[in-house]
């Protein structure tokens, strides 16, 4: 991209302008004229490397980008797709970071992602502009590293679940925010396996939006500037995209991201074309081409929510109160699910209010795991469990444990001890 040379543009600017001000006193030239020199030369050497002159046409008409103060960067050495290299547009992401001293987190978007694979503070406290650079350039290589040992670790890729823990993560401070997406974008995981059919030319986007509003997966994206790179990049096994079905995946993609209302949304910017890493976990390959006469998945999907209140778990533990009977429950649900080909399956544990949230969550996302693994004994696909989370005494539906004397009731407090179930499934011609 022409304007791509902005980030180091800004950083080496950054670096004369602290060269001059540290300046000993007694110099011929004072520290503001030696500055509109360099700001000349500079924007000069970028003129002459990108094309830009007053007689050309404008090719640096948007503003530079925006460094935040706190970077979220999903991204995974992963099978089908190049490898990651920081170059172009992620050079200058990582370098506007660098300048800014953001906090950057790293979210892993293999076949289940599960929190920040690393977080790094991009600090600075060099007390002179030799130290300062040497630090900077340090932090560089941090986040370079951390990006070439970001390798996946499970079978499949969920970069959509990724991208909803990097915006909780972002969410988490008031501060300026930016998430970063390098993926192909080719989910295999329920509630988005584009191994669907969902390139199909004749997919109907609307109804893919409308799969994964139901399955509760669009992430917040509130105030956060949402840059993707190398949407549709594939290697092999995966075929290339044709034209069609890249414009298809944007147009899935767009349209999942807009329901989480970012500040802005840049998803066309690509990455150097190169093999992948080898020896990583398998990822499935998705369709691009299909026969004229094939209709896509574009029916509108359902949803089934059932709450288990002969599924209940015992008082500050994950252990089930009748195992028996909570496994033939569960062997049930697991052969409808099975047999009414549901793709997108969500698991959301409760608890009563006892004790504080971030301790309820943790008690529900146990109890959600044990129904999972009951699920999967039972014949369901793990690919299809599209989220296992723990929403503690936050949830719709929660009954208020205290009677109207105000003590508590234990009677009342199991009701809340259970499992949600959501599934959604795409029934198609």
């Amino acid at each position: 991209m022409v304007c791509a040379k902005w980030g180091e543009a800004l950083s080496s600017l950054s670096r004369v302008h602290r060269t001059i001000t540290t300046k000993k006193r007694g110099s011929s030239s004072s520290p503001s004229k030696l500055f509109r020199i360099a700001l000349t030369l500079l924007l000069s050497s970028i003129a002459t490397l990108t094309g830009c002159d007053s007689g050309s046409t404008p090719c640096c008409n948007s503003t530079p980008p925006e460094c935040a103060n706190r970077v979220a960067i999903v991204a995974a050495q992963r099978a089908n797709q190049p490898k990651l290299e920081v170059k172009g547009k992620l050079s200058t992401i990582i370098n506007c970071a660098v300048e800014q001293h953001s906090t950057v987190a790293f979210f892993l978007a293999d076949g289940n992602p599960d929190g920040p694979y690393k977080i790094i503070h991009l600090t600075n406290n060099g007390n002179n502009s030799g130290s300062r650079d040497t630090i900077d350039d340090q932090n560089r290589t941090n986040v370079r590293q951390v990006l070439q040992i970001l390798k996946a670790k499970i079978s499949q890729s969920n970069p959509l679940q990724a991208i909803n823990l990097a915006a909780d993560w972002l969410a988490e401070e008031d501060a300026t925010k930016q998430l970063v997406i390098l993926d192909s974008g080719l989910q295999t995981v329920a509630p988005l396996r584009f191994e669907d059919n969902l390139l199909n030319p004749k997919t109907n986007a609307k109804n893919v939006v409308s799969a994964i509003i139901a399955a509760q997966s669009i992430p917040h994206l509130e105030n956060i500037d949402v840059i993707w790179l190398g949407m549709g990049q594939s290697t092999p096994p995966q075929q290339t995209l044709t034209s069609s079905a890249r414009n298809k995946e944007l147009e899935i993609w767009r349209g999942i991201l807009s329901q989480g209302n970012p500040k802005s949304l840049d998803l066309k910017h690509q990455i150097k074309q190169q093999p992948s890493v080898s020896g990583l976990p398998e990822v499935s390959t998705v369709p691009v081409t299909f026969d004229a006469s094939a209709t896509g998945p574009s029916c509108a999907p359902f949803t089934s929510t059932v709450t288990w209140k002969d599924v209940s778990f015992k008082g500050e533990t994950a252990e089930l109160v009748d195992p028996a009977a909570a496994k033939k429950r569960i062997t049930k649900l697991a052969s409808e699910l099975v047999t009414g080909n549901y793709h997108s399956i969500s698991l959301k544990g409760t608890t009563a209010d006892w004790g504080d949230l971030p301790g309820q969550k943790s008690l529900a996302r146990l109890r959600a795991i044990v129904v999972e693994r009951l699920l999967t004994i039972s014949g369901v696909q793990p690919k299809y469990i599209a989220s296992v989370e723990g929403l503690g005494s936050e949830f719709a539906g929660h009954v208020n444990e205290y009677d109207s004397h105000g003590k508590w009731n234990e009677e009342l407090a199991a009701l809340n001890r259970q499992v949600i179930v959501l599934a959604t499934a795409q029934r198609c011609q």
